[in-house]
Formats: C-alpha cells, structure tokens, sequence
C-alpha cells in the first residue's frame, strides 16, 4: 500500500488524497493505533472517494 503512494500521486489530486489516508488507516490497524471496525469504516469511505475520482475523470479501463 504504502509503495503505491508515488503512483497515486501521479493521478489527480483527490486520488493521492484517498490512497494516503487508505495507507494511513491499514498501517493504523496493524500498528495498533486504531480500532479495526473504524478504520475499516474509513478505509471503505477512502477506496469509494478514489473510484469516484476515477469515475469523474474517467480513469478507467472502457471509459473511452
């Protein structure tokens, strides 16, 4: 996760944004420093933003 971070930031702005707080809660859980069921919450809302960035800037595989 944390390795994609340089690609996303390739993308658009709101996508960099997304994948770094997907990275920040997944590295959170398994460090400890937050509860699975929020982080997993956050995470789902993060991934949700990044496909609707994709959606509206069509950045997708078939959008054209």
């Amino acid at each position: 996760i944390n390795n994609l971070i340089p690609v996303s930031s390739e993308l658009e702005n709101d996508h960099f944004k997304s994948w770094v707080r997907i990275a920040y809660y997944m590295n959170a859980v398994a460090n400890g420093q937050e509860k699975a069921s929020v982080a997993m919450i956050k995470i789902l809302e993060n991934i949700k933003r990044f496909d609707k960035e994709s959606h509206d800037k069509k950045l997708y595989v078939g959008a054209n």
